[in-house]
């Protein structure tokens, strides 16, 4: 399991990231990802409201758009494997160097170029102060968010109001515990195709 080459990777991902390296199929990055956030706290009926949206997105297999993000939260996480479960694709962005070892849940999905991991860190672990940059990154390539909880004074939340600015569209959760991201414009993941 080897690096791609820089050149393979699109040029408008290099423009915006040119630190970047990709393990795994560029095909995933034809096109602008959708971005995927959620707060580390996240209340266990959106839990499972996240966990039926994932299975139905992924029921729509390569006809969905690229999901993108740390899939690093429990929310984030579970996402990652209901969509890798079905026939989706996603490119995982680690807030460390790029994976020696691929996890045994992610490999198939690997192997079948439906999941990419792409970095611009060397570092060996993870930290806070990486995830933060990894999110600004994620706020430059994304062509949407889907933001699947927020929780009050979070760097999700945060994250999200920047990135309302900016005007990326947002999508969340219709959930109240969600009003938040709803009050920033954030529309319902039903609008999103």
């Amino acid at each position: 399991m080897g690096r791609t080459d820089a050149i393979r990777i699109p040029s408008w991902l290099t423009a915006l990231a040119p630190e970047i390296e990709l393990l795994g199929s560029p095909t995933l990055l034809v096109e602008r990802p959708i971005a995927v956030l959620g707060s580390r706290r996240c209340p266990g009926a959106l839990l499972l409201t996240a966990a039926d949206w994932a299975d139905a997105w992924a029921s729509g297999g390569d006809h969905r758009p690229v999901l993108a993000g740390g899939f690093q939260t429990p929310v984030e996480a579970e996402v990652l494997r209901r969509v890798i479960r079905g026939q989706a694709r996603a490119v995982r962005l680690p807030a460390r160097g790029l994976p020696r070892r691929l996890p045994p849940a992610e490999r198939a999905a690997f192997d079948a170029a439906r999941l990419a991991y792409a970095s611009s860190f060397k570092a060996a672990r993870p930290s806070a102060a990486l995830a933060a940059r990894r999110n600004a990154l994620l706020a430059r390539i994304a062509r949407a968010a889907i933001v699947l909880h927020a929780a009050p004074g979070s760097q999700t939340l945060a994250w999200a109001t920047e990135t309302a600015a900016r005007g990326i569209p947002l999508y969340t959760l219709d959930h109240p515990a969600n009003e938040p991201l709803l009050a920033l414009g954030s529309r319902p993941l039903t609008h999103l195709a």
